[in-house]
């Protein structure tokens, strides 16, 4: 998987005013006990694919994902491939679920390639959220974009992978100090060309 990173992303919530150059495609209601009834609406536009989580009218989390084309790892995955772009959930939102759940919705409709570059944060989903997520399936793909090769068929969650080094690297201005939480990082190679994909039927 891709470089841990601390340096800033920028990431913006979507003005809800401000979607008319998107088509929707698909949309659906989820509550739990603990959380507020919220929509998750998919919509796309000649080349991007975003999806937005709104708490009634207002925007509180969103997926920005790319149509990307690669005859090789179309030729293996059911669904159209998207590769994340950016992730960002409202701070009073965070830690009910929401983008796990987000991308297990994403699932359902495209096959989800990681981005290159991923916070702590973003790594530690795909690490334990989503290769935790039964129904979804992670392949650890190689050489991505330019010859994509199949490393692994089914990436699993283990706090103690000695994959680790193998799928993320890092880059941090001081690595005596990388809060890389339970990924055993590789602090010599940014593993850039690595990507999981999720997906909710694979090989």
């Amino acid at each position: 998987m891709p470089e841990i990173t601390d340096k800033d992303h920028v990431k913006e919530l979507r003005d809800a005013t401000k979607l008319s150059s998107f088509k929707l495609v698909n949309s659906y209601d989820y509550n739990t006990p603990d959380a507020p009834e919220l929509r998750y609406s998919i919509f796309s536009s000649n080349i991007d694919v975003l999806l937005c989580v709104f708490d009634e009218e207002n925007v509180i989390g969103n997926v920005d994902l790319s149509c990307i084309s690669n005859s090789m790892l179309e030729g293996i995955f059911n669904y159209k491939l998207l590769q994340v772009s950016s992730v960002v959930v409202d701070k009073e939102y965070r830690g009910l679920g929401i983008a796990p759940r987000a991308y297990k919705f994403l699932c359902e409709n495209y096959t989800i390639i990681s981005d290159n570059v991923q916070t702590i944060f973003g790594a530690n989903l795909w690490k334990i959220k989503l290769a935790s997520d039964a129904d979804l399936s992670l392949s650890v793909v190689t050489n991505f974009p330019t010859n994509p090769q199949i490393f692994l068929n089914e990436y699993s969650y283990n706090e103690n992978s000695s994959l680790d080094p193998e799928i993320w690297g890092v880059d941090f201005d001081d690595p005596r100090f990388i809060p890389t939480y339970d990924i055993n990082a590789c602090i010599t190679d940014s593993k850039k060309n690595v990507v999981l994909v999720a997906a909710i039927e694979s090989l």
